[in-house]
């Protein structure tokens, strides 16, 4: 939701400078839930940097997600903001490896949030 994975890629890039035993060439991320969504489009949204991602029951997509969570946010969905952010209309940027995992059970992110 915005650019909160910014900081995460100018964080991890810092440390690699810092420490010669951390390779900023081989990042992955993981996430479950909204982390699952993270996971996600971080591989999407910085593709050159993250190659591999496990996103664990994301909602990739805001617009099929329950209506007050992304609303809580982002607010109510009257531009393109949803669009943007949405890791299926970024599915085009994906260069390195994204598996996508989700339980059949999950009570707060259906399959239809896919």
């Amino acid at each position: 939701m915005g650019q909160n994975l910014l900081d995460h890629v100018i964080a991890i890039k810092a440390m690699g400078r810092q420490f010669s035993w951390i390779d900023t060439t081989k990042v992955g991320i993981f996430g479950h839930s909204a982390g699952g969504y993270d996971a996600g489009h971080a591989v999407l949204e910085f593709p050159d940097f993250y190659k591999v991602a496990v996103a664990s029951s994301a909602d990739h997509d805001f617009r099929m997600e329950k209506d007050w969570w992304p609303e809580m946010y982002m607010g109510w969905p009257v531009d393109s903001s949803y669009h943007k952010v949405s890791n299926i209309t970024m599915a085009g940027n994906l260069k390195g490896k994204l598996l996508i995992v989700h339980g059949g059970i999950d009570e707060n992110v259906k399959f239809s949030h896919l």
